[in-house]
């Protein structure tokens, strides 16, 4: 279910940059790619293909939107999705980023707990429903462990390959010069992990908010994806695909504002110089 990946091979080059061959800006591509969907979406839905009940046109979802927004029935599920994204979060990161920097110092460490953690990183986070269901019930504890499980791999193990990652001479050079923790971790260890643990937390982060609605979808805690269940069940098709539709809205925003906070902490990365990210 997770994904390791190196900054180093995370960046797409020059060729990522915000504008294209052209010069025409990815943001604005982006919204046509989006009004082209749209529109097959609400040609599909009107042809006669698909039960129109399963499948209302994309312009019945959009007025639903409108109508969640207008009258703010959307506030509460998205601040309930998003507190349990927020605090899963901070829990990964307190348990990834000291475990990840730990193993990566002390290899007898890491040889030990190895087995283990190799054994529980391919099960799907999902797989603990049941579990957490029984301890927690549908609440917000439950759907931050959930998170918990399921998102602190990437961050754990790029925050360790960062460290890894270090050039032993520059340990070295840090003892040689008398600096105490506080400076090499502050000199040493950040500029070298941060680029790592950035690349984790994105992909963690990714990870955290899909398993947040599957907790409230599955789970029944209370958020979007508790509305998108309760809408299902209903029938209420429209409101069924305007909630899907909030939540990947909601992605988008997480992703937009994690990519801003990285490239303001690392604009004296390479990647962020040249624009790659």
């Amino acid at each position: 279910m997770t994904t390791t990946t190196h900054p180093a091979r995370n960046g797409l080059g020059r060729s990522g940059n915000t504008k294209g061959s052209r010069g025409t800006p990815s943001f604005t591509r982006g919204l046509i790619g989006v009004a082209c969907s749209l529109i097959v979406w609400e040609i599909l839905a009107r042809s006669g293909l698909f039960d129109a009940a399963t499948l209302p046109p994309a312009s019945d979802v959009l007025m639903v939107m409108g109508q969640e927004v207008a009258t703010g029935r959307i506030l509460e599920p998205v601040l309930l999705t998003l507190q349990g994204w927020i605090l899963g979060m901070l829990v990964v990161a307190a348990l990834a980023i000291p475990v990840g920097v730990l193993i990566g110092r002390a290899e007898p460490v890491y040889r030990g707990v190895r087995p283990v953690f190799e054994f529980l990183r391919p099960i799907p986070g999902v797989t603990f429903l049941p579990l957490l269901l029984l301890m927690f019930g549908p609440t917000m504890p439950m759907k931050v462990w959930m998170i918990t499980l399921a998102a602190v791999w990437p961050l754990l193990y790029q925050t360790y390959y960062g460290v890894k990652a270090i050039e032993p001479v520059t340990v070295d050079t840090a003892q040689v010069y008398h600096l105490g923790l506080a400076a090499r971790v502050r000199k040493v260890f950040l500029p070298a992990t941060m680029p790592f643990i950035a690349t984790g937390f994105r992909i963690s982060s990714s990870i955290a908010l899909i398993v947040a609605v599957v907790a409230e979808l599955v789970g029944g805690a209370p958020g979007i994806g508790e509305r998108i269940y309760n809408a299902q069940t209903a029938g209420v098709y429209d409101a069924m695909y305007a909630y899907i539709g909030f939540a990947g809205i909601l992605g988008v925003l997480i992703n937009i504002a994690i990519r801003r906070i990285e490239k303001r902490l690392l604009g004296w990365h390479v990647l962020h110089r040249e624009g790659a990210i």
